[in-house]
């Protein structure tokens, strides 16, 4: 079976990850439309998803056809990573092919940061350490 970054299978293994520490928030690095955010909150984790886009935005009349899922428990931020970083960097940062992919990992501010992975063709999650982050070679994201 071919996997997509949109199956539930790698939120369920970075919750795992997430929940070795049970902190009080996450934050999700390009979460789309907060549509796994449920998974955090019935833990009892806030979850704050931030998204440069919006579903299908229809850029041009500045609407967008779908809107995120926001609740008590689940925060949405329409932003740019780079522009709200400095205020996530004492959080968990989570990313389902985001961090590392569009954004560096140079230009990541965490107290810890989980990512999807594959190990032997399962979704999978590793943490990669702030001291990992800063010895990470930048390379280009276009490339």
């Amino acid at each position: 079976m071919q996997r997509t970054f949109l199956d539930i299978e790698w939120y369920q293994e970075i919750l795992k990850k997430v929940l070795e520490d049970k902190p009080k928030r996450v934050i999700d690095v390009g979460s789309n439309l907060n549509q796994y955010g449920f998974l955090f909150a019935n833990e009892g984790i806030e979850y704050i998803g931030i998204d440069c886009c919006i579903g299908i935005e229809c850029l041009d009349k500045g609407i967008s056809i779908m809107q995120p899922i926001i609740t008590d428990k689940i925060k949405f931020i329409h932003a740019n990573y780079e522009d709200v970083a400095d205020y996530f960097k004492d959080d968990v940062i989570i990313s389902c092919l985001c961090i590392g992919y569009l954004i560096p990992y140079n230009k990541v501010k965490a107290k810890r940061l989980i990512v999807n992975d594959l190990k032997d063709g399962k979704p999978t999650a590793t943490e990669i350490s702030n001291k990992e982050l800063e010895m990470i070679e930048v390379k280009d994201v276009k490339d």
